[in-house]
């Protein structure tokens, strides 16, 4: 993302509110690399720093539950995304395995867990406290097309996802930024 494409994003911004939506999908370089991301943590930490006084709305997206990622290694983005004040929005996604993907190739061959819907709400009630406050999530879990998606299957639509996560979280006293220190 050059100095020129941000500029010219950013001088919208007198008349029109504008989101930028950068994929981080995970903070680590052998992540990206087997997923074939196309560029580096180091690359998109370079571009959240040159937005750090951008009039710019930045959202970045994330991806849980790679099979060679720990949960530690998981809750440790939070704190990767809380250390950018360019950040204010946030997109999080469990992984989904899709047809015709490398990591669906994969998955046929030799399956790997994937979360399932309470192992994922787990995870975001964990997740959630370690970020922080100020940051917007405008989503909590993705959904695939249900010809292309291989795992997981929630047998859920998605309203019932979100009732179900609005539930249990709410249920526990989830509250977002709980964790985070000052």
């Amino acid at each position: 993302l050059s100095t020129e494409k941000i500029a010219l994003l950013e001088s919208y911004t007198d008349h029109l509110a504008v989101d930028l939506e950068l994929g981080m999908e995970s903070m680590y370089e052998s992540t990206l690399e087997k997923i074939n991301r196309g560029c580096t943590h180091a690359e998109l930490v370079a571009v959240l720093d040159s937005l750090q006084d951008s009039p710019l709305d930045v959202c970045v997206h994330m991806i849980f539950g790679f099979p060679w990622e720990t949960k530690e290694q998981m809750l440790a983005y939070a704190e990767e995304v809380n250390r950018h004040p360019a950040i204010g929005f946030v997109k999080l996604h469990h992984l989904h395995i899709v047809k015709g993907s490398i990591l669906g190739a994969q998955y046929k061959k030799s399956p790997f867990p994937v979360f399932d819907l309470d192992e994922y709400t787990d995870f975001l009630a964990e997740f959630l406290p370690r970020l922080r406050q100020d940051i917007v999530v405008q989503r909590l879990f993705g959904v695939a097309d249900k010809k292309l998606l291989i795992a997981p299957d929630w047998k859920l639509p998605k309203a019932a996802v979100q009732s179900h996560l609005d539930k249990v979280l709410t249920g526990r006293g989830v509250v977002q930024g709980s964790e985070v220190s000052v």
